[in-house]
């Protein structure tokens, strides 16, 4: 697991979650599920944490979803790593016309125009924000199921 530099070369979509709030509920509540639905979406997709977790991702969230080694976004170069600011400038620079599903309890309405944007003029774009005291729920792995499905068939 690294932290990816460089825009990675791929014609998958690219599925990005943050871990609070979405895949760690409460701050100590794992859903089991979870990861078997991560597994299968990595199927079609690159899977990305996007977290202040960083390089500690996946010995502090994947390996109690039993998940393989995902990559990491570094947001630092972009501003503080927990702001969704640096977070959309940083999924840009390394997917720029990518098609990116991002997944975060913490997104503000710039974030929302930015996706609508980004879907709109130049890559696929998809924002899932659950609420961060319920995380992920099932029509939200349902609507992100639908999308990488679509977005994978398109460019196959």
């Amino acid at each position: 697991m690294a932290a990816v530099e460089a825009p990675p070369i791929s014609t998958r979509p690219a599925v990005l979650f943050d871990l609070h709030g979405t895949l760690l509920i409460r701050s100590r509540i794992f859903v089991p599920a979870h990861g078997d639905w991560i597994r299968s979406l990595s199927e079609q997709a690159d899977v990305y944490y996007i977290s202040t977790h960083g390089p500690e991702a996946h010995e502090v969230f994947g390996k109690k979803l039993g998940l393989p080694e995902f990559d990491w976004i570094e947001c630092k170069d972009y501003g503080p790593s927990y702001e969704p600011t640096s977070r959309s400038l940083a999924i840009d620079a390394l997917f720029p016309m990518r098609a990116v599903a991002w997944v975060d309890d913490f997104v503000e309405p710039r974030e929302h125009a930015w996706a609508d944007d980004r879907d709109q003029n130049h890559a696929r774009t998809l924002l899932i924000q659950p609420n961060r005291h319920r995380g992920i729920q099932p029509h939200h792995m349902q609507q992100l199921t639908d999308w990488v499905g679509s977005v994978a068939t398109v460019r196959a």
